[in-house]
């Protein structure tokens, strides 16, 4: 995961004063397909579940909506703990942050 749009950029994705947040994906050298997008399904259940309804107490969907980006692909999420992310995903996973 290269970067989430920080506040200050993300008020250009607002609506009615909601934030949203673009996570972006790149595809790593020489992945092929099957492996990306096993990748980004285990992002996404770790955004969901092990944030979004587990540790943030939430019900509602985090991760939006899902667009292809010149390097891989973007998400479009709720805010949600990014520091809970960095420190967790990659112990909890065995893939790189």
């Amino acid at each position: 995961m290269q970067s989430i749009i920080d506040d200050s950029t993300a008020s250009s994705l607002s609506y009615n004063n909601v934030k949203f947040w673009v996570v972006d994906i790149d595809r790593e050298p020489f992945e092929n397909d099957e492996s990306f997008n096993q990748r980004v399904k285990t992002i996404k259940k770790f955004i969901e579940k092990k944030i979004g309804k587990y540790h943030m107490g939430k019900n509602t969907e985090i991760v939006i909506e899902e667009f292809p980006s010149k390097n891989g692909l973007h998400l479009i999420t709720r805010p949600f703990d990014v520091k809970y992310f960095t420190d967790n995903f990659e112990k909890e996973t065995g893939l790189p942050v």
